[in-house]
């Protein structure tokens, strides 16, 4: 009976209805509490929920059940990654790739080391998650990001490429903006808006590009898609109009992180703005904090050195 609960759980979670999957591994665990996979898969729910203290607990658990258990152990090193403890996801990637090298975890302990600004061996776990599977399509977006904060697009728009070629529907026309090339810039990011219309930063980046093209720019059309009450709605409003001021007034945020992020989001986008109405100044004053408040693997971060670059000012 504990198998068929268990099995339903796992039904749950793959339809998203996450809360009925953490009721059904309860009732599974309490039938039969030495199951390590139930314990597991109750981590993956709880990491959806984004609940990751619980996640990290059943992992724990998990893991005391089967020491050999390498989904336990890569799991709890996202969940880890997930709360900014970038140390302890490494030790977890460490020891689920002792036990079974697999390109999954490779590419995440890059991302964790990306996260601490080491590039270099972000770069080499992507080249050994490459290695593994040569059709791991997030391990060429990831490299293409690590090369763009190193400042060499060469490299970066080659792995864009090859992520695009694996997958025609791969998006990432950030990368191409960050880098000047504005029409692959427009035609990714507008395929990206086909396949995610309820997504606003696609719609964000894409009005740079068009703007950058002087062609028209679908913004307004796309905002009535978005929950404007919602970040990053002030910046739609700011791109559409708005002063620069409510967007920054609207940065507050009880959490730390989230305030940092929007507040680099604003000032990037407002930045923007100034460039557009021929503020330069402004524009530089704006692109030079967002370069200071932004995380360094942000794409705002690159986009703002570039502009600063193209305005002669160094950053």
């Amino acid at each position: 009976m504990s198998a068929a609960i268990y099995n339903r759980g796992n039904a749950y979670r793959a339809k998203g209805e996450i809360d009925r999957a953490i009721a059904d591994y309860d009732e599974a665990l309490r039938l039969y509490p030495q199951y390590f996979q139930t314990y597991g898969n109750r981590g993956i729910a709880y990491y959806t929920n984004m609940d990751y203290d619980r996640a990290i607990a059943d992992y724990d658990e998990a893991l005391r059940l089967n020491p050999n258990y390498a989904n336990a152990y890569g799991n709890r090193g996202l969940a880890y990654a997930a709360k900014g403890a970038f140390d302890r996801a490494i030790a977890d990637y460490d020891q689920a790739l002792r036990i079974r090298p697999g390109a999954i975890d490779y590419n995440n302990r890059g991302l964790a080391y990306h996260a601490k600004k080491d590039l270099d061996r972000a770069i080499a776990d992507y080249d050994a998650a490459i290695g593994l599977d040569p059709k791991f399509i997030p391990a060429y977006g990831n490299r293409s990001d690590a090369y763009r904060v190193k400042g060499d697009g060469t490299r970066a728009l080659a792995d864009l490429d090859q992520a695009i070629r694996l997958d025609p529907a791969y998006a990432s026309g950030r990368t191409y903006f960050v880098n000047g090339v504005f029409d692959n810039a427009q035609a990714d990011l507008s395929r990206a808006r086909q396949l995610e219309p309820s997504n606003p930063y696609y719609a964000l980046w894409l009005d740079l590009a068009e703007r950058r093209l002087h062609v028209a720019s679908g913004l307004a059309e796309a905002a009535s898609s978005f929950d404007m009450t919602r970040w990053p709605g002030p910046v739609v409003r700011l791109l559409l109009g708005e002063t620069s001021s409510a967007a920054l007034a609207a940065t507050d945020d009880p959490d730390p992180n989230r305030k940092q992020g929007k507040l680099c989001e604003a000032e990037f986008f407002s930045a923007e703005v100034a460039l557009r109405d021929g503020s330069d100044q402004e524009a530089a004053r704006l692109f030079r904090r967002a370069v200071d408040d932004c995380v360094q693997t942000f794409f705002e971060t690159t986009a703002a050195k570039a502009e600063l670059k193209a305005l002669g000012v160094a950053p």
